[in-house]
């Protein structure tokens, strides 16, 4: 599906000073809701970490973590595949369509993929081939990452490690690709310590006029739109939903150096959950390599 939605796809882009959600300030900001009570959207930091986890989400649809693989007559095979990458069984056995049947690949000490730049990339990807009738009409196939984890500095300047766990399902149908993602991310930062993000959406992703899509292929230029889904985020004692859309698309521009490569648009979050962390903020992609903003929703 992608250069990947993991394993490459929103990586190694730089924050600035965020605002909190619905009411500015550093930390936990108060707002008042209609009864005179007051609520608590999250802090400008954990703000910032669900930009960035979300931004290395998006970055990893861009490949299928196979990285520095390359297409051969329509085929991938053992020895086009990144030396820090071990497929099993090997050689890989690929379908006429061109999607593994049933493969996994083993990730060591990777510092050199497209989707997770300037990081180190250990653990396991499975691709597995569903594609309905053939692939006739549609191409598909499921990709199961186990500890698959990333560490290296995020978007906000920040050392983390994510550890990954869950599945991606791209499908391609009428050169338009859809991508459901429902993923378990333990993340640990030098800001927030420890959190739990649980990843549960969906989107779309349109290629512009005269440019063609190809599973497990670099996606050509286009945009990510028609998202839908929620993020369940777990932070010491905060304990919050997150409702995730893509409010403005996603212009994604392959020849951007930086991953995860978006010119513009606005990915929208509203919060909500126990312990009264209630709010709304937006993170605002503004051109190649610029640091998204995150501002009140």
């Amino acid at each position: 599906m992608t250069r990947s939605l993991g394993t490459r796809t929103l990586s190694a882009i730089s924050l600035v000073t965020l605002l909190a959600g619905c009411a500015g300030g550093s930390g936990s900001s108060p707002s008042q809701t209609a009864g005179g009570s007051q609520t608590q959207s999250l802090s400008s930091s954990q703000q910032s970490e669900l930009a960035a986890s979300t931004a290395n989400s998006i970055g990893d649809g861009v490949e299928t973590g196979l990285g520095g693989s390359v297409q051969s007559n329509n085929f991938r095979t053992a020895q086009t595949l990144n030396s820090c990458i071990t497929p099993s069984p090997a050689p890989p056995v690929i379908n006429a369509d061109g999607i593994p049947a049933n493969e996994n690949y083993t990730f060591t000490n990777c510092t050199n993929l497209g989707w997770a730049q300037n990081e180190i990339v250990n653990g396991q990807i499975n691709i597995t081939d569903t594609s309905p009738n053939g692939g006739v009409a549609t191409l598909s196939y499921t990709q199961t990452n186990t500890n698959l984890s990333r560490t290296g500095t995020d978007i906000n300047g920040n050392t983390y490690t994510e550890v990954l766990n869950g599945t991606r399902n791209p499908a391609l149908s009428n050169n338009i690709l859809s991508v459901t993602r429902a993923m378990q991310v333990q993340r640990t930062s030098t800001v927030n310590g420890t959190s739990q993000i649980t990843q549960d959406w969906q989107w779309t992703f349109t290629p512009n006029s005269g440019q063609t899509i190809a599973l497990l292929h670099a996606l050509p230029a286009g945009q990510f739109t028609g998202s839908s889904g929620t993020i369940t985020y777990v932070n010491g004692s905060k304990n919050a939903t997150i409702a995730f859309a893509i409010t403005t698309a996603l212009v994604y521009d392959p020849s951007c150096a930086t991953p995860p490569r978006i010119d513009s648009g606005v990915v929208s979050f509203t919060v909500s959950g126990s312990n009264n962390h209630n709010g709304a903020f937006t993170a605002t992609f503004t051109g190649c390599g610029q640091k998204p903003v995150i501002g009140p929703g």
